[in-house]
């Protein structure tokens, strides 16, 4: 389906309808965003409210969301995407990381943690270092994993992100395996029923299905 048929089943009256989503910010800069420039249709991106984002859907207010399930209103629809893990990331030339270094040797580095509540400097990760008898030196907490491959790159930071933030990134940065194992997460595509049936709406998440299948 082209662009203008996409424009044609959006459309309310002669105006053109946005395409109103929410997801993590590092989910929007990737697919969200992407997904705009294929479609040519004005895309809204909003917060993700995990408290609003049910009845956000319900007004209208919300098309779309790329989030865990796991976390989703049960009443949404959803539909899996993608499984994500982690991967450890220093800048390039870092004098004390290196490929099979230990757990001890890693938690004694400066860490970079995302919290998206704002301002926590634990994750279930230091739970399960807590659970090997070790405890890393977290120094800055992030409320984006956006924010933190730059954090990375200029500094003697460490951090574990998400493999999809730094697959094509090579530049100032390079990737490990993390000597320890940390739990993924899996990401979904929600939408409410009011929505289900809308032609351009579907349209646009068979593109976001189609779009990352592509990109495995």
């Amino acid at each position: 389906m082209g662009g203008s048929e996409v424009e044609d089943q959006s459309r309310v009256g002669n105006v053109l309808r946005p395409i109103c989503s929410a997801a993590p910010w590092h989910l929007q800069n990737q697919y969200i965003l992407s997904l705009q420039s294929t479609s040519w249709i004005p895309v809204a991106i909003r917060y993700l409210d995990l408290r609003e984002l049910e009845g956000q859907m319900a007004r209208g207010e919300v098309d779309l969301a790329l989030m865990t399930p796991q976390v989703a209103p049960p009443s949404l629809r959803t539909r899996h995407l993608f499984d994500e893990r982690y991967v450890l990331i220093g800048r390039r030339n870092h004098p004390r990381l290196r490929k099979g270094m230990s757990v001890k040797q890693l938690v004694q580095l400066d860490h970079v943690v995302v919290s998206l509540g704002g301002g926590a400097f634990e994750t279930p990760v230091d739970d399960v270092l807590a659970a090997l008898g070790h405890q890393r030196n977290v120094v800055v907490s992030a409320a984006s994993f956006m924010l933190v491959p730059e954090l990375v790159a200029h500094s003697d930071f460490v951090a574990l992100v998400p493999e999809r933030l730094v697959r094509e990134r090579r530049r100032n940065i390079e990737r490990f395996e993390c000597p320890f194992p940390v739990e993924g997460f899996s990401v979904a595509m929600v939408w409410h029923e009011r929505s289900h049936g809308h032609s351009g709406l579907r349209w646009i998440r068979e593109a976001l299905v189609s779009m990352i299948s592509e990109q495995q």
